[in-house]
């Protein structure tokens, strides 16, 4: 004969999707360009400044105090998205699994069995004691009164 009983088993799977969105400009650049020449004294002149921007990239000169500062911005739209998403689902379930039981059969020794008709018999006479009244009773009356 065989037991069913219920069993419980936990079953964990992890799901990680990575979506990664790229949106690339084509490259620009801006060209600057400068002839310097060197004076009979040993100094260093400026001859000739040329600038040209780009399509995407717009540049200033300054000039100032012997100081050439050149600020370039450009306008670049590029878009850079990433995007990570894991899951873990645990899923719980519950499986009956079958399993055998053995049957152990105790018998009562041939001793115990006297044990229990001698209980027998000291319940038997008390019941009577009480159906009486108390009155001194004795196996040898109770015999007589069976």
């Amino acid at each position: 004969m065989a037991r069913i009983v219920t069993a419980s088993r936990d079953s964990a799977s992890i799901r990680t999707e990575r979506i990664i969105d790229t949106m690339r400009t084509q490259a620009d650049s801006a060209l600057l360009a400068a002839l310097l020449e060197c004076d009979s004294l040993g100094r260093v002149r400026i001859a000739r400044l040329e600038a040209e921007n780009g399509r995407l990239m717009a540049q200033t000169l300054e000039l100032e105090d012997n100081l050439l500062q050149v600020r370039a911005r450009a306008d670049v739209r590029e878009r850079w998205r990433e995007v990570i998403r894991s899951d873990t689902v645990i899923v719980r379930e519950t499986v009956p699994v079958p399993y055998p039981v053995e049957r152990t059969e105790y018998r009562l020794r041939s001793w115990q069995r006297w044990l229990c008709w001698i209980g027998v018999l000291y319940l038997l006479r008390t019941l009577l004691k009480i159906a009486l009244g108390w009155r001194g009773l004795t196996i040898g009356k109770l015999l007589k009164l069976l």
